[in-house]
């Protein structure tokens, strides 16, 4: 909290006045529950690209809060794990409590938001099944038969991962299960 940062492994390149106290990741473990927080995706300032961080807030033995600890995945990382080629036209995404998409596997590009004082935010979209968003807020695990954005129909299932209080969420073509 004095303005110690260090940073494992190690690397230089922040911008001049980089205060991690100021970033959205500190914010969020400062102020949140004890535990374990994850925090909106974001570009990591050093040029590591799309992050997706975890944070927790450290305190004292009398309790006074000292400070901030956490990881970073990269999505690049978390893309890999979500590979689908063994789904024929399935589509993998990650979605928050909200029901917005968070990851989504088959996406390249992202939109930033530049507009916040240099830092770039990720811009959440919401899920394109109006059911399943309204679906992950009612049952952590679920399935339903719909239509997707082209009219094709799909099957959705989705399961709450409890460590990160998201979603991950498998949408196939119907006619590649039942087939």
């Amino acid at each position: 909290e004095t303005g110690v940062f260090a940073q494992y492994p190690g690397h230089g390149g922040f911008p001049p006045g980089y205060d991690a106290r100021r970033r959205p990741w500190y914010r969020v473990a400062k102020d949140a529950p004890r535990g374990p927080q994850w925090s909106t995706p974001q570009v990591d300032v050093g040029g590591l690209g799309l992050m997706l961080p975890c944070y927790m807030s450290l305190y004292d033995d009398d309790g006074l809060f000292v400070g901030v600890a956490g990881i970073e995945l990269t999505f690049d990382y978390l893309l890999g794990l979500m590979e689908t080629s063994e789904l024929p036209g399935g589509k993998v995404y990650v979605l928050d409590n909200a029901g917005r998409v968070v990851v989504d596997a088959k996406e390249v590009g992202r939109t930033f938001d530049d507009s916040a004082a240099g830092r770039r935010v990720l811009r959440l979209k919401n899920f394109h099944i109006p059911e399943v968003r309204t679906g992950v807020m009612i049952a952590p695990v679920g399935n339903l038969v719909a239509e997707d954005e082209h009219g094709t129909e799909v099957l959705v299932v989705w399961y709450r991962m409890d460590a990160i209080g998201w979603y991950y969420v498998l949408e196939l073509p119907t006619s590649a299960v039942w087939n």
